[in-house]
């Protein structure tokens, strides 16, 4: 998929490029993906891709990610209409994503959850309540358990998808999370709301 390509990319050109990299107020030697929804699909693959590509990669967000091209799991059916991202709607965008599916059916560039997980950087994976995609992130957080890759599952109990758009409130052990495995203090909510 083109998106795929694109997400690759920019983290090879940036890994490969550190003055690049700093012109934009980025450390080429500490990259870290993160992405929520389809975003996290191209996170995960991007992890897998940096790792083949013998690129370091730091660490991997995967906010609700969408890593399977399958509707089977027990989620797709309990949040089939769930608000903002409901089943059908689910299927609309993966059918955008990649028109033919057999060009998907066996790739992990599409489906990331069919990659291999062995070697990959420290991950966050960040489920919620109402959202089709919860239990193929939780599969993948246990995949990534079991391949010895250091992990954190949080599942936000009572969120919906969009969370970080709209449910900010959950995400505050998350960036605890982020932070913590970058050395570095993250405070995302240091804004005055009126």
């Amino acid at each position: 998929p083109a998106a795929y390509h694109d997400a690759l990319s920019v983290m090879k050109y940036f890994a490969t490029n550190p003055e690049a990299a700093r012109i934009i107020g980025a450390d080429a030697s500490s990259i870290v993906v993160a992405g929520e929804s389809a975003g996290g699909n191209l996170a995960a693959g991007t992890a897998q891709a940096a790792r083949d590509l013998g690129i370091p990669i730091k660490f991997q967000a995967l906010f609700i990610p969408m890593l399977r091209h399958e509707s089977d799991t027990h989620s797709y059916v309990e949040n089939a209409n769930c608000p903002i991202l409901s089943a059908k709607t689910t299927r609309w965008f993966w059918d955008k994503y990649v028109p033919d599916p057999t060009q998907c059916r066996n790739s992990s560039k599409c489906q990331p959850f069919l990659g291999d997980v062995n070697d990959l950087a420290p991950a966050l994976v960040y489920t919620a309540s109402c959202d089709p995609f919860r239990d193929e992130g939780f599969q993948y957080a246990q995949r990534l358990k079991r391949a010895n890759v250091s992990t954190e599952y949080i599942a936000a109990h009572g969120s919906h998808f969009g969370v970080t758009m709209f449910e900010q409130h959950h995400l505050s052990d998350a960036f605890q999370i982020i932070g913590d495995a970058l050395g570095i203090k993250v405070n995302v909510f240091a804004q005055t709301r009126v």
